[in-house]
């Protein structure tokens, strides 16, 4: 029985692969271990020798494609006609689903080497994920095929047949090979027929209602006529029970929003004609402790004011989709309710209006997405609506056909399946210190800043797509992940596998970056391929900004106007008065007009400090030269600060100290400061008049003055002893001698200004010299 049967142990396994990319189609179950010990099998046309695979689909769809090893042995192919037969069940005992002819018409090019081998299903063959199935390859015409079956019991899922069905080696040999399917989509809404359709999803979430005062109610819906009232979801259900929460409704040709706040009913409608027949349009319901708001396509169409209820009224009525007891039946299509407990504004709406919800929503009581079932197809299984908030608020559906293109699940829906909406994040502006700066400074900019951003996340098998789009306005910033290879984890978490193209980041940065949306191809193509004989994945987080920023000034008398929108830039400050000016700045950061959390900050800007009063030449008597000091010259008010030069008082630098010994015909400076600001400068020249000062100037010459060098100094009377000093007062050279005519050589000395002091019987003068 074995004679047929070529086990082959083969230690050396080249596969040769080739970009395969079929639009729509996924690889549903991949056999094709890298392990290079297994079998052989020859299949040939005389009936006696075939081979087959068992395996589990892991997805509902229609099968596509099969792939399979194909080997050489001996250059013994008969090209040919070869057939797949498709089996239902584990082995060749079920119903035979399809027959596929192919070709084989060339065998690797060396003895013991492979290449993965295509057939091509034809249209309409269906598989459920879940199901078993069996795949028997034989000749026809064609005869003497190799194909290659890993040894042991690698495909745990199925077990391997062959010569028509034999089983004893199901367990120890394991065909290489891939399926791929078209998935069948899943509908994505539920349609209403308008008589007796509806969906009950009890009075639970009731009492998480009944003490709030705040609720957002959202929905998409088709309707397919305007006839009386058309309940979309609430639990309203006159005349048995008038109490109730809250109700979604079209009224005729509009839409309304109803609560009772417990103060009885109120109303909010969008206006006459605001119903498009046979049209998606998506409509919220917003109730914030004060008004109800009511939107279509995210655009606000009506308010009623003075909806003040400390919280909605008590009821044991059923949330109902669809219908009420009345009845007031809805006819055409629904999808995507949301219930919150929350207020969304406008923005979030719009944020969330195109896409399913992210995971993880705050104040989310109640989540149903429609996406169940086939569309238009037998759903009479399906009779249960998933609500996928994670409260376990499933409805269950009532009088549905559940067959056909009415009363049934359905396609296409307000939303594209799987499109994500971006996570919506209240806008926030990061603290900004306040300052204190004195009149006629220049501010340094205020630059805002915000740590908002919104993160978007995608994923794709190999030969799949990734498009990410941020909302209107936004572009993305970084990509802070992105791998083609066998990355893991989940959006906000992803991690690099053990295969990873090291060009994912630069290649998805180079198409994101400044964009508001782009769209990459998860294949080889793109990125290459960092793992030959593994199927691969492609995981994406994007981070995106759009962050604005009003500010508003309540003071513009400072020098800043009332407002503006973006950062401050540096402006020069003012105030003209004698007390301080405190403004208040707001900055309130917006994302698509809608406002978020304001900071404060102030900007006090000080008076210029009054200038000090006083003589500009003052004579100042002393006994010795020690007694005159600079706190003996006369100003107002006496707390100035003193300065040796007008560079340093106005940059306030090298203030003199207290007792600073006066220099006889040295200029001094001085500045008041209040409230850290700065006056205008007071020079004072002083005379510094000594009880024995009778020096004879008009006897006494010093030149040149300026001077690059040397000082000559002539007196009438012997010169005992020349000091230079700076403007600190500091003694920079001393020189003892005996003569009427000297010289001092300043040409080491840094340019500025000195004080020479002359010394002659007893007798001082000092004299200003200017060093260039």
């Amino acid at each position: 029985m074995y004679n047929r049967l070529l086990s082959l142990k083969l230690f050396l396994l080249i596969v040769l692969f080739f970009s395969y990319d079929v639009n729509g189609q996924t690889l549903d179950q991949n056999h094709s271990p890298e392990n290079v010990s297994g079998g052989g099998f020859l299949i040939t046309n005389n009936g006696a020798q075939n081979v087959g695979q068992t395996f589990i689909a892991g997805q509902t769809g229609e099968f596509s494609e099969f792939h399979f090893s194909l080997g050489n042995y001996m250059d013994a192919l008969v090209a040919g006609d070869f057939q797949l037969n498709l089996y239902a069940g584990d082995g060749y005992g079920g119903a035979l689903l399809a027959s596929q002819t192919f070709q084989i018409n060339v065998a690797p090019p060396n003895n013991g080497t492979y290449l993965e081998h295509v057939v091509n299903m034809p249209a309409g063959i269906s598989m459920i994920a879940g199901n078993t199935y069996t795949v028997d390859l034989r000749g026809i015409t064609g005869t003497n095929a190799l194909v290659f079956a890993p040894s042991g019991n690698s495909y745990t899922p199925g077990g391997f047949y062959f010569n028509n069905g034999q089983n004893v080696l199901y367990d120890n040999y394991d065909l290489w090979f891939k399926t791929y399917v078209t998935p069948t989509p899943s509908a994505s809404a539920l349609n209403f027929d308008g008589i007796d359709d509806k969906v009950l999803i009890g009075n639970t979430m009731n009492a998480i209602l009944d003490p709030l005062n705040t609720i957002t109610v959202e929905a998409w819906v088709n309707p397919s006529n305007t006839i009386f009232n058309g309940v979309i979801v609430g639990n309203y259900h006159n005349p048995i029970n008038t109490e109730m929460q809250f109700l979604l409704r079209r009224d005729f040709d509009t839409f309304t929003f109803w609560v009772n706040d417990g103060t009885g009913f109120k109303v909010v409608d969008s206006g006459l004609n605001s119903v498009t027949l046979n049209t998606w349009q998506h409509v919220a319901g917003v109730w914030d402790g004060s008004s109800l708001y009511i939107y279509i396509d995210g655009i606000l169409k009506g308010i009623t004011a003075g909806v003040t209820g400390s919280s909605f009224a008590t009821t044991n009525n059923n949330i109902t989709i669809g219908s009420n007891s009345y009845p007031e039946h809805f006819t055409g299509s629904i999808d995507e309710v949301r219930i919150w407990n929350r207020v969304l504004n406008q923005c979030e709406i719009e944020n969330n209006i195109n896409g399913e919800l992210q995971s993880g929503q705050t104040g989310l009581l109640a989540y149903y997405k429609f996406n169940q079932g086939i569309p238009s197809d037998n759903n009479t299984s399906i009779t249960s609506l998933t609500d996928s908030s994670g409260n376990n608020y499933n409805g269950t559906l009532n009088n549905f056909a559940l067959m056909g293109a009415t009363s049934n699940w359905v396609s296409p829906g307000g939303i594209t399946t799987n499109t994500i909406s971006p996570t919506y994040q209240v806008p926030n502006v990061n603290a900004v210190p306040s300052i204190i700066i004195c009149n006629n400074s220049i501010t340094s900019p205020f630059v805002f800043t915000s740590s908002t951003t919104g993160t978007l996340c995608g994923e794709a098998n190999e030969s799949g797509n990734i498009t990410l789009t941020a909302p209107v306005g936004a572009v993305f910033t970084s990509i802070p992940f992105a791998s083609y290879g066998t990355p893991n984890g989940t959006c906000g978490n992803y991690s690099i596998g053990s295969c990873h193209a090291s060009n994912s980041t630069s290649i998805v940065s180079a198409a994101a970056i400044g964009q508001n949306n782009f769209s990459i191809s998860a294949n080889n193509a793109t990125f290459g391929d960092p793992c030959a004989f593994t199927s691969k994945r492609m995981y994406i987080e994007a981070i995106y900004n759009n962050t604005i920023f009003n500010w508003t000034n309540d003071t513009p008398s400072i020098g800043l106007p009332a407002s503006g929108t973006g950062s401050i830039p540096s402006f020069s400050a003012t105030n003209t008065g004698s007390t301080p000016i405190v403004a208040t700045i707001t900055a309130t950061p917006m994302i698509d007009g809608c406002a978020g959390i304001p900071i404060q900050f102030t900007i006090t800007v000080n008076p210029t400090a009054a200038t000090p009063t006083g003589s500009s030449n003052q004579v100042i008597n002393g006994g010795v030269a020690a007694d005159a000091t600079i706190e003996d010259i006369n100003v107002n008010p006496t707390t100035v600060v003193w300065y040796g030069s007008s560079s340093d008082a106005l940059a306030g630098t090298n203030a003199l100290p207290a007792g600073t010994q006066l220099i006889d015909g040295a200029e001094y400076f001085a500045v008041n400061e209040e409230n850290d600001c700065s006056s205008a400068l007071l020079a004072v020249t002083v005379n510094v008049v000594l009880g024995n000062d009778t020096f004879d100037m008009n006897h006494f010459n010093l030149y040149p003055n300026p001077t690059s060098d040397v000082v000559t100094l002539q007196y009438s009377k012997e010169i005992t002893e020349i000091s230079v000093l700076n403007l600190l007062g500091q003694t920079m050279l001393n020189k003892k001698l005996n003569a009427t005519v000297t010289t001092i050589d300043l040409s080491s000395f840094p340019s500025a200004t000195y004080f020479v002091k002359i010394v002659s019987e007893g007798k001082t003068k000092t004299v200003k010299v200017i060093k260039n």
